[in-house]
């Protein structure tokens, strides 16, 4: 008598914490240009995943990624592409992607402070965070925010990258951009 087994097999698999780019560099590009290898740096890559534009006239070529922080890419800029900022995302085998970069948002009041910059911040640590703190005051529009991608998409991470007081004064919280990763 013979047995036959199979191990379990695993269809697909959502990312609990999507991919975020933090850090491209060099920082710039030089319009046109063949072959320019990048270092992006962030969170929760994973192998076989690869790098888009969301420039246009900029082609990711080739994306390597190295570990969960770190991955190299090759691209090409057209000639007609217009200067300004390189927007860049990234989405791993399995469907977790990073979505949006400078985004912008307003929170709190006069009194509110604004929260570290630079720090990648899950969801947990949104949820857990004091009531009165900037992160989760926004909590709530951040969900609505994702929830545009999909159905059940909710924030997964956020990175602040700017924060100022309100210009407005009394009444207004800080403004500040992020770059948003949503997932389910």
């Amino acid at each position: 008598m013979a047995l036959l087994w199979a191990a379990p097999q695993v269809i697909a698999q959502i990312d609990k914490f999507p991919p975020a780019i933090i850090a491209i560099a060099p920082p710039s590009v030089v319009i046109p240009s063949f072959a320019t290898v990048l270092r992006v740096s962030g969170t929760n890559f994973a192998p076989g995943g690869v790098v888009f534009s969301r420039s246009s006239g900029v082609i990711v070529e080739r994306t390597t990624v190295f570990g969960p922080t770190l991955a190299e890419i090759v691209v090409r800029v057209l000639a007609a592409t217009p200067p300004g900022r390189l927007r860049l995302g990234f989405r791993n085998p399995n469907g977790g992607t990073s979505e949006q970069d400078g985004l912008p948002m307003q929170g709190g009041n006069e009194h509110t402070r604004c929260p570290p910059l630079a720090t990648p911040y899950t969801r947990i640590q949104a949820v857990n965070s004091p009531p009165t703190s900037y992160l989760h005051i926004v909590l709530p529009v951040l969900d609505l925010q994702c929830a545009t991608k999909g159905a059940g998409f909710k924030m997964q991470q956020i990175t602040f990258l700017t924060c100022a007081p309100d210009p407005r004064g009394p009444g207004f919280g800080p403004n500040a951009t992020a770059n948003l990763s949503s997932g389910l």
